[in-house]
Order: structure tokens, then sequence, then C-alpha cells
């Protein structure tokens, strides 16, 4: 169930507005263009946190993570268990 957004039970927050949901989730919406700020925020979050719109960042969420996971299959390959590093980019 999705709140109204023009409820102003939602508290505001320098980063937002925040609606708690049933089950102890809680919405956020704030008016953030950047793409892949959101993206870095998601990832952050973690696996609980889901980007509800727009629908055409969900798709490109999507194939980004998969394309992280598939990378990630390839190295667990290659690698030497017990290491753990960091690596940005291609």
């Amino acid at each position: 169930m999705r709140p109204d957004l023009t409820d102003p039970k939602g508290f505001p927050n320098p980063s937002g507005l925040f609606y708690g949901l049933p089950q102890g989730e809680v919405l956020m919406t704030f008016g953030e263009g950047n793409r892949e700020f959101v993206f870095e925020l998601l990832r952050w979050l973690g696996p609980g946190a889901e980007l509800v719109e727009p629908e055409a960042w969900r798709q490109a969420l999507r194939d980004e993570l998969k394309e992280m996971l598939r990378r990630l299959a390839e190295k667990q390959t290659s690698s030497i268990e017990g290491d753990s590093f960091l690596s940005g980019g291609g």
C-alpha cells in the first residue's frame, strides 16, 4: 500500500520526506535528479532497499546490479579464497 504523498504526516528531513509503512518499512521521497547518487544510496542501503520510481531507473539499476554480480562470479572462480579488495570501474 503506497501512502498518500500529500499526507502531512510524512516527516521532513533535509534529504526528503519519510513515510512509515506497514511491517516497519519506510518510504523516502526526494527530488534527486542525479541517477548515480541515487544508485550509490541504494547500494549502500543494501538488499532491503527498493527504487520505486522512475521506472527507467529501476531497469538501469537492475542491469547494473546484474553486471556487478556477473563480474563478482567471474572473479570468484579465479581468485584466492580469503582475499578481498575493491576495484573501481571496468
